[in-house]
Parts: C-alpha cells; structure tokens; sequence
C-alpha cells in the first residue's frame, strides 16, 4: 500500500493506494477532508463506486454536497436558529429556498495533515480541523480529527474523532454526505436494504414533522422508484449494514456505520433526479436536531467522542 499526493486542479490531493489491486481512495485536505472518488475492488477488479467529479471545476460545481462532513449539525436547522441552556443562536441561512441553515460548517473548510503511514496492508491519513468558536451562531470550541484508513480486506474505514476545546457544553451531530455509483448504471439497476425501523415524514421546509414504520432489513428494489428520506435505526446496537445491490454486475456495496447509544442511528437514503447515484449517509442525529434534541451529543468541556463508519464492496 502507498500514499501519494497529485494535483487536483488549484487543490493538493491525497490519494491512499493499493498498486495491486487498483483500489484508491483519494482525499482534498483543503476542502472539508472529502473523499472525492473510491475505487473498490470486487470479483478481482476495480470498480469506481464513488466520484465526486474528475475535475475540480466539476466537483465545486456540484450543489448538493458531495461527500460532505456534516458537522457540527447535520442536514437542516429551521430557520437557522436554535435555544441551547437558555440562549437563543442565530446561524447563517444557507438554503435560501427553503430558508434554513444546512450541513454545518466544516465542509468547505481547510484541514491540517497530522499524520499519515502506510505499510503492506493498509495505508492512514489523520487530517484535523480546529474551531475556536468565531463562526456565526455557533460559539463553542472544538477539534475535528477523520482518519481515513484503506486496507487490503476490509476497503474504507473512516473514523470521527471530537474533542471540546471550550470551557462549556458543545451541542454536536454528525454525518458523512457520500454519493455511491456503478459505472454505466442508474437505480433502476439498483437494490438497497437496511435495517431502518421507521422513517421521518418531512414539512415544506424538509424538517420532520412525524413519523411511520418502514420495513428495513428487505430488499427495496429501487427500479422506477426513489428514495429521500430520513430513516431510524431505533434499539439497534453494533454494525448497521445498507447493503447496494448492483443486478447487473452482481457485486455489492456495504456502507457500514456503528450503532447504539450517541452513535450512528439515523441514515438518510436519497436517490437525486437524474438518478445515476445515491446518497447513503450515516448520521448521529436527525434534521433539526439543535432544536429537537433527537440524537443530539452534548460533550462537556475536555470531553472526546469517537464514532466510526466505512465501505465495502463485494
């Protein structure tokens, strides 16, 4: 295994390796630590089953998120604001449409390599962001640590680390915002599963305004239908599995996210119009999670927080 940097466009990209199977993961430090593009391998082949854009004219031109760290809140905050102990926070409104602040802040931000190594069976990249508490709305101090780690088995393991800097509570969610593919394929040659026990029923400003049962753990085969939807891993524990089904090439993608208390128990599934991927994101909590507090983490002051999630392919 190897790590190497390359131009990507105006950005430095780092790209961790396996010469031998074809299998990369490649990552833009300066904006937002995303992973543009994953290649996996399947049958004895590389299959790309992410790509955020093979320019970087094509990959900021890209309006929703593209593999995004959504923190320190995910999806919607109505309106941009929330109460926390007894004050009341105003954020910068950033879906205009729809007037509310959305996927946090970090996502287009600069991160500092720490650390990276590789050896015969896996390559690591350590990456950190460091919030002192100016941004608008959101006064309270923390550092962001992902470590990216591609193995010769186990493809992508990604791992959240969050520390409370402050000298108070931090209010957090958090979640990754990948979209997944198979070359030449769209979801009417798709199937998906998870374990979900309900989904959320969304207002006019895609905030959820109920629930209802859905039935996780089977086969939803996504031809001629689509997905948008927030969905709950209620009383589940361990590893949560959202299985994609590729009919054609008879290969599958697993995007795996550990589950249980303050962990990753909601996941939003999202097919987009032009149908040719699909947003599979795990999350630490719901939309509008500062004012409802469903899934909210509250860190006190010096308190870590861990949390992991990866991707397959087999």
């Amino acid at each position: 295994m190897q790590i190497k940097k390359q131009s990507f466009g105006k950005f430095e990209e780092y790209v961790l390796e396996n010469p031998l199977t074809g299998e990369a993961v490649y990552i833009l430090p300066a904006y937002g630590g995303v992973v543009r593009k994953i290649s996996l391998s399947a049958k004895g082949q590389p299959f790309t089953v992410l790509n955020a854009g093979e320019t970087d004219t094509e990959f900021l031109a890209d309006s929703f998120y593209p593999s995004a760290l959504l923190f320190p809140w995910v999806n919607r905050t109505r309106d941009g604001k929330y109460t926390f102990e007894g004050k009341e926070h105003q954020l910068p409104i950033n879906e205009t449409n729809l007037n509310n602040a959305i996927h946090g802040f970090v996502c287009k931000l600069p991160f500092s390599i720490t650390k990276n190594t590789s050896d015969e069976s896996s390559a690591e990249l350590f990456l950190e962001y460091r919030h002192e508490g100016d941004f608008e709305g959101f006064p309270f101090p923390f550092s962001i640590e992902i470590q990216y780690t591609l193995t010769s088995s186990e493809g992508l393991h990604i791992t959240h680390l969050i520390k409370n800097t402050g000298k108070g509570n931090l209010p957090m969610g958090l979640g990754w915002h990948p979209y997944f593919q198979f070359d030449d394929e769209t979801a009417d040659d798709w199937k998906v599963r998870f374990p979900a026990k309900y989904q959320y029923i969304s207002d006019s400003q895609m905030i959820p305004a109920g629930r209802e049962p859905f039935a996780g753990g089977e086969w939803y085969d996504l031809s001629g239908q689509t997905l948008d939807n927030v969905f709950a891993l209620e009383n589940f524990e361990g590893i949560c599995k959202t299985e994609l089904y590729s009919k054609k090439k008879d290969i599958t993608l697993e995007v795996w996210q550990e589950a249980g208390p303050q962990k990753h128990n909601f996941i939003v599934v999202f097919v987009p119009n032009e149908r040719n991927r699909i947003a599979i994101e795990p999350m630490t909590a719901n939309t509008n999670a500062l004012n409802s507090g469903e899934g909210l983490i509250v860190l006190k002051a010096g308190e870590e927080y861990q949390v992991s999630c990866g991707v397959k392919l087999y």
